[in-house]
């Protein structure tokens, strides 16, 4: 069960991270096709281990690699899978990156970037009226 959730949340995140297509579903107004810059594929062969990159002309990358852990004991295998995304932050200034595992203890967040200043109080009382 663990593995099959470890497995969904690192393909909803590698999906995440792709640009999406005009014209296509999940397409959005403003989005424009992009030929990657660099592309690796290792799919898995058959012992449950795959490897795969890209980057884009904007620098935003990802990455990921998954191996079978505790193969050959039944009920104690599962999928450890390690990966990071990143892409340009909003002001353009800088890249903002995220460094992921996923294993037999779930999805967790290595390597996340700051997101700032928490609001102050005065704007948090002035939202609520």
């Amino acid at each position: 069960m663990i593995v099959k959730v470890a497995a969904i949340l690192a393909l909803a995140v590698a999906l995440e991270a792709l640009p999406a297509v005009p014209g296509r579903a999940g397409g959005r107004a403003g989005d424009r096709a992009v030929g990657a810059t660099k592309y690796s594929n290792r799919p898995n062969s058959g012992d449950g281990s795959y490897r795969y990159e890209f980057e884009l002309p904007d620098g935003s990358l990802r990455y990921e690699e998954g191996a079978l852990q505790n193969v050959g004991m039944p009920g104690k295998e599962f999928l450890q899978v390690r990966g990071v995304f990143s892409r340009p932050s909003f002001d353009g200034k800088s890249m903002e990156q995220v460094m992921y595992i996923a294993d037999e203890a779930g999805f967790r967040i290595e390597k996340a970037p700051q997101l700032g200043q928490a609001p102050s109080a005065g704007l948090l009382a002035s939202l609520v009226g």
